[in-house]
């Protein structure tokens, strides 16, 4: 049987871990281009330090769509809750692709840029975190430490990426801008 696209909508781990997928092969080529184009005569502009952006990219660009594909698979169960579509996890999962490519581009063009995507990514995050928090107030289940935990854990990411995307705006030139020695 062939692979088809809307299979991808037929449960919310297989849309979000493909994004996932998606978003690694994406970054690890983004970053061999980084590492080979200077060996091969190509002067990459950075307007964001190369280490700053790749710590950004590998911690945050993939990981959390994984999540978001476990959580909204297994967190049902966990709430005792309705399952839930991959349809409606949809925008939040394509905002979050849609960022980070507007990311990769402004780590190499300007600050703001990367800014503009960082705030997609953070909004497709703050979004996933209601949606979770409202399945986790909804729930009546006798034990809820496990997704707690995980809930608390993730609005913990959403405030990281809110000051990412506050120093990416300001232009921190301590925490994002390339150093001139």
């Amino acid at each position: 049987m062939a692979w088809q696209a809307h299979w991808l909508l037929a449960a919310p781990h297989r849309l979000a871990f493909f994004a996932g997928a998606l978003m690694l092969g994406l970054s690890a080529l983004w970053w061999c281009a980084a590492l080979v184009g200077p060996s091969l005569g190509q002067d990459i502009p950075w307007a964001v330090m190369p280490s700053a952006a790749h710590a950004l990219l590998f911690s945050l660009g993939f990981m959390p769509l994984f999540i978001v594909g476990f959580l909204f698979t297994a967190g049902p169960k966990w709430l005792l809750q309705p399952e839930v579509a991959a349809r409606e996890l949809l925008l939040p999962v394509l905002a979050t692709v849609m960022g980070w490519l507007v990311c990769m581009l402004g780590f190499h063009v300007s600050t703001s840029l990367a800014a503009l995507g960082m705030s997609l990514v953070t909004l497709a995050w703050v979004a996933v975190c209601l949606r979770f928090f409202g399945m986790w107030r909804r729930s009546r289940a006798s034990d809820k430490a496990h997704a707690s935990v995980i809930l608390c854990a993730s609005l913990l990411g959403a405030v990281a990426m809110l000051v990412i995307w506050l120093l990416l705006l300001l232009g921190s030139r301590s925490a994002f801008r390339r150093r001139l020695a």
